[in-house]
C-alpha cells in the first residue's frame, strides 16, 4: 500500500483524481511577464523561470472542473495557479509591474491539507499567511512589486507532511 492509499479515502482520492484530470492550460501561448504588454497579466499566462518545484502532480494553469469549477469554502473560481505543495514558483517580472494581488488557499474536500503561503520578490518576503485548510478563510494579499526582478510564489506543508496539500494562487494577477 502506498502512502496515498494509505492517507486518503476513496472519496478524497477520486475528488482529487477528478480536479487534477481536469486541469485546462491557457487558451493563449504563455507570455514572459517582462515583456507581456497591457495593464494586467494573470499569472495563469505567465511563464516561469525554471525549475519549477511542485511537491506532486503538474502545475495547473487557469483550470476548471467541469462546470463546477475547483471549489474553496468561499465558492468555485476559475482563474489561478494549482501547485501541490511543497512547492515554488518563480517568475521574472524585469521591474515592468507595480503590484500582485489575489489569495491562496487550499481546495475544498482536502480533509488533511494545510499550507502556508509566502511570496517573496527579489528575494525579500513580503507577504506570509497563516497556516491554511481547506476550511479556512482564503487571504487575500496586494504586494507591492514596483522595480522587483523576480517575483517568487511558495506553498510550505505547513510543518506536517505534505499529505492532501493542494493548495492555489486565486485569482493572481499582476497590474502597472
Amino acid at each position: 500500500v502506498n502512502g496515498w492509499t494509505a492517507y486518503h479515502t476513496q472519496a478524497e482520492r477520486d475528488v482529487f483524481t477528478a480536479i487534477t484530470n481536469e486541469l485546462v492550460a491557457a487558451q493563449q501561448p504563455l507570455m514572459s511577464p517582462r515583456t507581456a504588454t497591457g495593464t494586467t497579466l494573470e499569472l495563469g499566462r505567465a511563464d516561469l523561470l525554471e525549475p519549477a518545484q511542485i511537491g506532486w502532480g503538474e502545475l495547473g494553469r487557469n483550470f476548471k472542473n467541469r462546470a463546477q469549477q475547483l471549489c474553496f469554502v468561499q465558492g468555485p473560481v476559475a482563474k489561478g495557479l494549482y501547485a501541490h505543495a511543497p512547492s515554488k514558483l518563480r517568475f521574472d517580472l524585469g521591474g515592468q509591474w507595480t503590484n500582485f494581488s489575489g489569495s491562496a488557499g487550499v481546495l475544498w474536500g482536502s480533509t488533511l491539507g494545510s499550507v502556508v503561503a509566502i511570496i517573496r520578490v527579489d528575494g525579500i518576503e513580503k507577504f506570509r499567511s497563516s497556516t491554511l485548510t481547506a476550511t479556512s478563510s482564503q487571504p487575500t494579499f496586494s504586494v507591492n512589486v514596483q522595480g522587483g526582478q523576480t517575483l517568487e510564489l511558495e506553498f510550505t506543508d505547513a510543518g506536517d507532511s505534505a499529505n492532501s496539500d493542494w493548495s492555489t494562487w486565486i485569482n493572481p494577477v499582476l497590474t502597472r
